[in-house]
């Protein structure tokens, strides 16, 4: 023991005439780092920063963790928003596409109708909207009395033909011609809302 004591002794005495802090070396097959007190103390200091900006570190990291499950349960409420638009405007389009079918089919009826001279009317009895054709007929009008005549064309086996007479050539009245007649017998002309 005396011996040690007289060697760590000597070569503390050693060292510090000799070489500069912090110095290594070996005792008792370990390696040692001899330290002055204020390297000890300045190595302290950085132990101590660094402990605390562990615990710093280790509370961001909790409250960013918080803070990014905040916001993975916004964005779960906010896909739970799309997905239920997305069902709704899906229901919508649908709702849309059978409303432009049936607006489609209204305006093929009434274009087709009005080139076959089709007489339209309600009736209430069926609740429906019936249409009498007159693809085979002419409309004669009286300027005198105000009177329409309805007259046929052909006989029955001819109405294919009328009809696609109809659809093939421009078969209306003169422009302006309801003006021909008497003021008190002129017919009132109602248009179709839009253009087909």
């Amino acid at each position: 023991m005396k011996k040690l004591l007289l060697i760590i002794l000597l070569l503390v005495t050693h060292l510090t005439s000799a070489q500069k802090y912090p110095v290594k070396t070996k005792l008792k097959n370990d390696s040692v780092v001899i330290l002055t007190t204020d390297q000890y103390e300045v190595m302290q200091t950085l132990l101590e920063n660094q402990k605390q900006r562990v615990v710093n570190y280790k509370k961001d990291v909790l409250k960013k963790d918080k803070e990014i499950e905040i916001f993975v349960n916004a964005l779960i409420r906010k896909n739970f928003m799309i997905d239920s638009l997305y069902t709704e405007l899906k229901n919508k389009n649908s709702i849309y596409d059978s409303l432009k079918i049936k607006l489609d089919t209204v305006e093929k009826w009434i274009y087709n109708s009005s080139i076959d001279n089709t007489y339209l009317y309600y009736s209430y009895r069926e609740q429906q909207v019936i249409g009498i054709d007159f693809g085979s007929y002419i409309l004669i009008g009286n300027r005198r009395t105000g009177n329409f005549n309805i007259v046929r064309r052909a006989p029955i086996e001819e109405d294919e033909k009328w009809k696609n007479h109809n659809r093939l050539y421009s078969d209306e009245p003169p422009e302006n011609w309801d003006t021909f007649y008497k003021k008190r017998w002129k017919p009132t002309l109602i248009k179709f809302p839009y253009k087909l």
